[in-house]
């Protein structure tokens, strides 16, 4: 018997619907679609349709094929829900997918990005520290005298800052003008870095060389620790001595540090937290053999306040010529290196 893939469908009907609706469709459809009737498809269009009608109808005559019609129907209608349902679980796994594959991503950028940005800060320690060396070695290096200047005529850059020290005008800062250089024993560092060598170089002012520098002289903005440096003649023995750098906030503080830690005594003997600091030398980050490295902008409140405190008072009130006096300073220059080393050579004689 001539059949359809639904039949039903094909009389415009529900499954399942009865012989009288079956009847009615079709005698609807006939009359609607009959191809001597039909203007708006071409002849076979027409005949096509109709034939297609004519034989979902004749198969729905028989009430086994009906019955069978309507199971395969309903069969078919839940396999295709249940194919809607897998498709959408699909789309739902996909995304879900997709998201932890945006996440996974997401996440390895962060890493990579906490990488370059490690990457960049290592990179900007180790061009602070080479700038550091090359400073020094200049400043170390000794200049060869111009025979025009040879009768003691200062240079262009002493001239520049005595008109600056008479104009009253202080120096700009530079940008290791707040920095001082820490030296220690080497057997020290891990007491003034803390239990944790990765945490101090990850923050560095949570060690208790940081706590200690900003409870004894000011606020710091950033120290770094140096890794000790062999001698050159004999690689194979231990350094004695290990170096960090410290950048303060403001210059005054910076200039307090350098004037007692010059002369060893950065420590409070009174003050328990600063007397981690008691074989610390400190002196200016630029300092180097035959100069003490002092920023132009502190030579020059040095000047000023030297100036201030030799001037003659103007009345009873005690004010100088240019302001207030300032409590002179007590303590001697900062000490070379050649002293440092005896000082602490002595510490350590006395303590073994």
């Amino acid at each position: 018997m001539p059949t359809a893939d639904d039949p039903f469908a094909a009389l415009g009907l529900p499954v399942g619907a009865s012989e009288a609706d079956i009847r009615a469709a079709y005698r609807r459809l006939s009359l609607k679609l009959h191809p001597d009737k039909a203007r708006d498809v071409t002849p076979e269009v027409a005949s096509a349709r109709f034939h297609a009608i004519q034989t979902a109808y004749e198969a729905l005559q028989d009430p086994v094929y009906r019955a069978k019609a309507a199971s395969i129907a309903e069969a078919e209608r839940k396999k295709n829900e249940r194919r809607g349902a897998y498709d959408g679980n699909r789309k739902r796994m996909a995304e879900e997918l997709e998201r932890e594959e945006r996440e996974g991503l997401k996440k390895r950028r962060d890493v990579k990005d906490r990488e370059e940005r490690l990457r960049r800060l290592k990179e900007e320690g180790k061009r602070l520290t080479e700038e550091l060396l090359r400073s020094n070695a200049s400043s170390s290096t000794p200049s060869t005298p111009d025979p025009k200047n040879a009768g003691g005529e200062a240079s262009s850059e002493q001239v520049l800052e005595e008109r600056e020290d008479e104009d009253g005008v202080e120096p700009a800062l530079g940008p290791l003008d707040k920095t001082v250089k820490l030296r220690f024993p080497s057997h020290q560092q891990s007491l003034l870095m803390g239990s944790s060598a990765s945490a101090a170089s990850s923050e560095p002012l949570r060690t208790p060389l940081a706590s200690a520098m900003s409870r004894r002289f000011g606020k710091i903005e950033a120290i770094r620790f140096l890794p000790p440096k062999a001698s050159k003649r004999h690689p194979e023995r231990i350094p004695n001595e290990a170096t960090a750098l410290v950048s303060f906030a403001g210059l005054e503080d910076a200039m307090k540090a350098v004037e007692l830690g010059g002369q060893m005594n950065a420590a409070n003997r009174n003050d328990e937290q600063t007397r981690i600091l008691e074989d610390v030398h400190i002196g200016w980050a630029t300092a180097g053999k035959g100069n003490d490295g002092e920023p132009p902008a502190a030579r020059f409140r040095r000047s000023q306040r030297a100036r201030e405190q030799a001037a003659p008072p103007r009345g009873a009130n005690g004010q100088y010529a240019r302001g207030e006096s300032l409590p002179p300073s007590d303590g001697p220059k900062p000490e070379d290196a050649a002293t440092y080393e005896a000082n602490t050579l002595a510490r350590l004689m006395s303590m073994s």
